[in-house]
């Protein structure tokens, strides 16, 4: 490793928002160095609301190319029961994910920046964890941008995806349970990505994603070549996992028209 570098002070030390735009994009190192000196959570909090809208946008956008088309409704079922039925399950899955993936990204932020200081700390370098939450940050918008360019690739190449319930034996629980099933199998479709897929499209951003990794484990954690290099190796390793098995995000809220909506119920009340 090699020796520690003076720490920067006064004005040296300081960024703002716009540097820290334009260096977290292509790495700068004089911009990762400052982060040992100087953080500025507000910056942080900023790269996670923009990966979060992001990643909200392709998700949504998911979710928008999901139809459902009801046939052969038995005489119990009305057209606005069906209506109603449809928007509660979009309600449900729009307030789901407006709520559990920024706080999954969140997570992920904080994971790799624990990971990180780890990693580093073992090869005998040990930063503050708001400069390691500093570094880790730069991440945010090639993650955002991989997972926008996976999702506008499913919707562009396979465009909408048609759930049919056929309601011809809406009386039978088995039949009910077989429809669900196939509207889960259905939604996996969706949300799922094969590794190939995963890697060829992403695998840009992964690079970028990689060079960033690199480049912070040199200048902000302050290692040599050669350990920059295995830490990155590690981190890197796990960057790749995460995008072949959680494209989307580490959680995906998946809702789907429930079939069982459409079951018979025999009335309610007393006879007389």
């Amino acid at each position: 490793m090699r020796e520690k570098e003076r720490d920067l002070l006064g004005p040296e030390a300081f960024y703002t928002a716009v540097e820290y735009l334009k260096g977290s994009l292509v790495g700068s190192p004089q911009l990762l160095a400052k982060f040992r000196k100087a953080s500025r959570l507000s910056l942080v909090l900023s790269a996670w609301l923009i990966q979060s809208l992001v990643v909200l946008i392709s998700k949504f956008s998911l979710d928008a190319s999901i139809k459902y088309q009801i046939v052969n409704p038995p005489l119990w079922v009305a057209q606005i029961d069906i209506q109603f039925y449809l928007d509660r399950t979009m309600t449900l899955q729009a307030l789901a994910t407006a709520f559990v993936v920024p706080a999954s990204m969140g997570l992920l932020l904080l994971f790799r920046t624990l990971l990180s200081s780890y990693i580093a700390g073992k090869m005998g370098q040990r930063v503050e964890l708001s400069s390691s939450a500093m570094a880790m940050s730069t991440l945010c918008v090639p993650e955002a941008l991989r997972v926008l360019a996976l999702s506008l690739h499913r919707v562009v190449t396979r465009g909408p995806v048609v759930v049919i319930y056929d309601l011809i034996r809406a009386d039978s629980v088995w039949w009910l349970a077989k429809l669900a099933e196939q509207a889960r199998s259905i939604l996996d479709t969706v949300y799922r990505f094969d590794a190939g897929t995963a890697l060829l499209i992403g695998g840009p951003f992964l690079l970028w994603e990689i060079f960033l990794l690199y480049r912070i484990f040199r200048h902000t954690f302050n290692l040599d070549a050669e350990d920059a290099a295995w830490a990155t190796a590690a981190l890197g390793a796990f960057q790749v996992w995460m995008a072949v098995k959680f494209p989307i995000s580490p959680i995906v809220p998946r809702y789907y028209l429930d079939p069982f909506n459409f079951r018979f119920q025999a009335p309610v009340g007393g006879v007389g």
